[in-house]
């Protein structure tokens, strides 16, 4: 009888031991991927929608090739035009400003409201078609100097001339910063 209660006591125990155990609930599955404006693929299922999407990826990739090819005839055309220019347009000379018979002159030029304060010397390209590259802060007391050349590299110029063709020109200038 002392055997049949112990017995009784541990399956009892075991019992509650169990019931307090409990299994987590298994994570919800991800949801399908997008697809051209559907929410998830399960919407697909409506008669057409996914081989509307399939086509319209389809158009962008070939839209994409064509633009490709596009670029790469305008890179030979461009190889093509060069080698028919006089040697002396080919050169990728740079000039000083004092070289040219007409300094280039700025048209657009601005700079956005600075916190720190001074004055900075930039020196940049003024190229053929008016537009600035190659600019690099000669001088700078101010360490955010992302927004200065990003301002510089907005500015627009009427460009130099030398023997009546248009030519990239080397400017420094020096400019002054404030807060306002």
């Amino acid at each position: 009888m002392r055997i049949i209660l112990k017995l009784a006591a541990i399956l009892t125990l075991l019992s509650s031991v169990e019931a307090d155990v409990a299994m987590p609930t298994p994570p919800k599955p991800p949801d399908l991927p997008t697809v051209d404006g559907m929410s998830s693929l399960k919407q697909a299922t409506e008669p057409g929608q996914l081989a509307v999407a399939i086509a319209r990826l389809d158009s962008i990739r070939a839209a994409k090739s064509d633009l490709n090819r596009r670029l790469k005839e305008l890179k030979a055309d461009e190889e093509t035009t060069l080698k028919e220019l006089p040697p002396a347009s080919r050169r990728k000379q740079i000039y000083g400003q004092g070289e040219v018979d007409q300094k280039a002159t700025a048209i657009r030029r601005t700079l956005p409201p600075m916190k720190d304060r001074g004055s900075i010397e930039v020196s940049f390209v003024v190229t053929p078609d008016g537009t600035t590259s190659d600019i690099r802060l000669v001088s700078t007391p101010i360490s955010d100097t992302d927004q200065i050349t990003e301002a510089v590299s907005s500015w627009l110029f009427i460009p130099a001339i030398k023997s009546d063709r248009r030519v990239p020109v080397r400017v420094t200038t020096s400019l002054r910063l404030s807060d306002k």
